[in-house]
């Protein structure tokens, strides 16, 4: 009895551990996704308004050294 007491605590822990693994977050990743550099070419069927209302600038925001051009 006392053993399977002993291994289901050890499999609650191991379970709370790897769904607390998920929530961390990575700065790296984000810097990374930041120093991103070069040029784009998107090619959407998005209608424009709401390529130079939502899209353009939170692109621009995420990804400052990018040059995007949309189609």
């Amino acid at each position: 009895m006392k053993k399977s007491k002993w291994m289901l605590g050890a499999a609650a822990m191991l379970a709370l551990s790897v769904a607390l693994a998920g929530c961390g977050g990575d700065k790296k990743a984000d810097d990374k996704a930041a120093g991103v550099k070069g040029s784009l070419m998107v090619y959407t069927s998005i209608y424009p308004d709401i390529i130079d209302n939502m899209c353009k600038p939170n692109v621009a925001k995420a990804f400052p050294d990018m040059k995007v051009n949309w189609f």
